[in-house]
């Protein structure tokens, strides 16, 4: 017994003599330097993966500004710390580690773990996180560890499953790996014994990268890291799937309480006076959740310290089942023998040399990640301000650039220009050609702008086929049809993509400074309403205007209320009659829709179509109308014995959904339509594609009897071969042409040819938008004898139409779908 409180005595001597030399690791050897503005520097210490994140760097920079703003005497800093780095902190080695650490923010393991050594004095606890909405998606309440697999292996559930598998954890998570560790001795799993573990050092996705690529089984990373990694371009969600390690919260498998496991600790260090603690409280704890640094950090703010004393008594439970069992009987061994001394003596000797080389390696270690990081960080820094594929600065250098020209303009009394440009056809290369070949023609792109602009001017792009300029020093008001005409005729020439000549074109914006804006937002906005202006004619520029901005404001508004108006109903469909000159008969109606917008009155389609294509609706919008024709059609037949065919107009959307064809037969069912007195305008841009799904569409329908129609024939891309390729029984002369028959020998030229093209292929030939009665005589003197317009009949209401086809003009009468003549001449 004596030998053994001996044995006790010189190990505790060793242990002083080696190892406490950390006991001042937090002592304050040093003033605070000063900054230029005499405020005390203020160091925040926060523990971090090797690699800072960008989010990190934004959040707890936003925590560090909060308190500059409310402590004006001190200047805060933030100084990320990995845990190698705290290491060399907490042990006191001030010549590697000259900075001076006045408050820290610590997970709650390391910070009962350091507060157990060093005494330090919590002051506050992380709120929730909240998201753009004011939401809550990551309560403290939720924080600990996620153990995740590969997404497709549906048939694991618990962690019982993982007995015998390769788990991976991450060196800078190593709290949260003791929180897993809990639960799987909770559920009769050892993970010393019953798992292959290994630990990944450095940045958490190389744990995600190892389980993805099926290098280990399943990997274990902090909620936060886990969820940061989900959020970024690398890994999608579908990649990995969530264990549920207790069956009860599959987003958050492992809960704990706030009181047990809170997310950060904001700590200070012995040597904060209690004067600066006090204020620092305080001020975290008064945060309003509404502060833009609280917004800026995600944050809702701090709360007063919790109890942490329960992740310290995991800390000690996971510390003692990490010793080795045997460790008394070795003692009682050894001190049994008159050598005990001596060999203690050796093995702690070894164990010293053992350490001091350990040490130096470990210093070599962080030189060369040093190192890396500054690299990495170059390479962070390139890849966030400027874009993967063109090499050109992105929309947030573009913002950089902006002010900084605003600066010297302001300074040299100079104007400059801001363009936005957008491709003309670009989307139908891609879809033709593939992404690749889109990817191509942008690398082009950008390098022929980078060939014509100088090289003061600045080019950035800013979307897929958007770019932006900055065009400094202008001379005279001539100098922006010159770079624009420039720029367009550049654009214009051919571009060779895999082996095939496209021609896009480019639609400008511009916008002037001072003149239009004195803020980067401002001119880039203003710029990209005046490009949406010159995207209605393409292929040229357009320069701000103020009742652009005031018209585009409006649509901004009816853009919101288009989702509003399809699921309340607000919309009307009415009728237009289509005859025959000829024989004075009545062939048809087609459906056009009405807005009836409860503030702004009746909308015309013109206005609301491009709005519900651009939110996305369109394909609701074309479902509901042509629903309401169908029911409309149905009735008539029905109830007031009226056959007449319908028309309806219908998007490119519904001919490439695989259902549509399905979706229009259920409706003629269910309102007892035939099939035959239904008729499917079409537009050519709809065709110009040739996708597969889009012909089967239009073949699957004309097999069960359905009619289809070309409408806008001759503002499209369509050529002869799709009208000899398709099942169409019309074509319909643009309202376009016919408005200007009278007065443009082109559109006369355009009208002849297009109605001797449909009499040469057996088909019908419709006018749209006849208005007087000199346009009809020269209509039917071309042989077009299918007429529609505001001189025959104005859109009716579904019961107007009604009352005039039961009493139609003098002469006229409606003629049976069913006795419908392939071509009316």
């Amino acid at each position: 017994m004596k030998q053994r409180v001996r044995v006790f005595f010189i190990v505790v001597m060793v242990f002083l003599l080696f190892g406490g030399a950390g006991d001042g690791a937090f002592s304050k050897t040093a003033p605070n330097s000063s900054n230029p503005s005499g405020k005390v520097k203020t160091t925040l210490g926060v523990l971090s993966p090797p690699v800072v994140s960008k989010t990190d760097k934004v959040r707890w920079g936003s925590i560090a500004q909060y308190l500059n703003r409310q402590i004006q005497t001190h200047q805060f800093v933030v100084r990320f710390l990995d845990a190698a780095e705290l290491q060399t902190l907490s042990q006191g080695n001030r010549k590697d580690f000259p900075e001076e650490i006045d408050f820290l923010l610590l997970d709650p393991g390391t910070f009962q773990k350091l507060n157990d050594q060093k005494q330090l004095t919590g002051l506050a606890t992380l709120k929730n996180r909240i998201d753009a909405q004011g939401k809550s998606p990551l309560a403290t309440t939720e924080t600990g560890a996620v153990v995740f697999i590969q997404g497709d292996w549906a048939n694991v559930e618990l962690l019982t499953a993982l007995k015998d598998k390769s788990l991976m954890g991450n060196t800078e998570s190593e709290f949260e790996w003791r929180i897993v560790w809990e639960e799987m001795k909770r559920q009769g799993v050892d993970p010393y014994h019953d798992l292959k573990l290994s630990f990944a050092g450095g940045a958490p996705e190389k744990v995600a990268q190892a389980v993805k690529a099926g290098t280990v089984y399943a990997g274990v990373l902090s909620i936060e890291h886990y969820y940061n990694l989900i959020r970024s371009q690398e890994f999608k969600k579908t990649d990995f799937r969530v264990l549920n390690m207790k069956k009860r919260n599959a987003a958050f498998p492992l809960v704990h309480s706030t009181k047990t496991y809170p997310e950060k600790a904001f700590a200070a260090l012995p040597h904060v006076s209690t004067s600066l603690q006090e204020q620092v409280s305080l001020a975290l704890i008064g945060m309003p959740i509404h502060s833009s640094e609280a917004q800026a950090a995600d944050i809702s703010g701090w709360t007063v310290l919790q109890d942490y004393r329960s992740a310290g008594q995991l800390n000690d439970a996971f510390e003692k089942s990490k010793n080795w069992n045997g460790l008394d009987f070795f003692i009682d061994t050894v001190v049994q023998n008159y050598k005990a001394v001596w060999l203690i003596a050796i093995l702690f000797l070894g164990l010293f040399t053992y350490a001091l080389w350990k040490e130096g390696r470990a210093r070599r270690e962080l030189e060369i990640l040093r190192l890396d990081q500054t690299s990495m960080g170059k390479k962070l820094e390139f890849q966030a301000f400027n874009d993967p594929l063109t090499g050109l600065p992105n929309r947030r250098l573009l913002q950089d650039r902006l002010l900084q020209t605003i600066k010297l303009s302001n300074r040299d009394k100079r104007s400059f220009c801001v363009v936005m440009a957008d491709l003309d056809h670009f989307k139908e290369v891609n879809d033709t050609l593939g992404h690749d070949a889109g990817d191509q023609l942008i690398k082009t792109v950008a390098r022929r702008l980078q060939d014509t602009l100088r090289e003061s001017d600045t080019i950035c792009r800013v979307g897929g086929d958007e770019f932006a300029f900055i065009c400094n020093d202008l001379a005279g008001d001539y100098a922006l049809p010159l770079i624009a005409n420039r720029l367009i005729d550049v654009l214009t020439e051919p571009i060779v993509v895999s082996g095939t000549a496209c021609t896009v074109g480019v639609s400008l914006g511009i916008s002037l400074y001072p003149e239009h804006g004195q803020d980067p937002e401002i001119l880039m906005r203003k710029a990209d309403i005046a490009m949406y202006k010159a995207k209605e004619k393409r292929n040229c520029f357009a320069i701000f205007d103020q009742n652009t901005d005031t018209r585009s404001r409006d649509m901004f508004v009816l853009q919101n209320d288009i989702r509003t108006a399809i699921s309340k109903d607000q919309l009307e469909v009415h009728f237009q009659p289509i005859i025959n000159v000829a024989d004075k008969t009545i062939v048809g109606v087609e459906t056009l829709v009405r807005w009836l917008h409860p503030k702004k009155g009746i909308i015309m389609p013109d206005d609301f179509i491009p709005l519900a294509r651009k939110t996305g609706q369109i394909k609701a919008l074309s479902q509901l109308v042509l629903k309401k024709a169908i029911k409309a059609g149905g009735e008539w037949t029905a109830q007031h014995d009226l056959p007449l065919r319908i028309s309806v107009n219908i998007t490119s959307d519904d001919l490439e959904d695989s259902h549509f064809s399905e979706q229009v037969i259920s409706l003629l069912k269910e309102y007892q339509y035939p099939p035959s007195y239904l008729g499917l305008e079409i537009t050519e841009d709809s065709l110009i594609t040739e996708l597969e799904d889009t012909i089967h569409t239009i073949n699957e329908l004309s097999a069960e009897g359905v009619n289809f129609y070309l409408d806008d024939y001759g503002t499209g891309y369509s050529s002869i071969a799709y009208l000899k390729k398709l099942p169409i029984q019309a074509l319909k002369i643009d309202r376009s042409f016919i408005q200007a028959l009278e007065t443009s020998e082109n559109d006369l030229t355009i009208v002849k040819s297009t109605i001797a093209l449909a009499h040469s292929l057996g088909l019908n030939i419709v006018a749209e938008g006849v208005e007087n009665a000199e346009i009809l005589k020269t209509l039917s003197l071309l042989g077009c004898h299918l007429i529609q317009g505001y001189y025959i009949c104005r859109p009716l209401s579904e019961s107007e139409i009604v009352s005039w086809l039961k009493n139609p003009p003098s002469g006229f009468a409606i003629k049976h779908p069913n006795e419908m003549i392939r071509v009316i001449r």
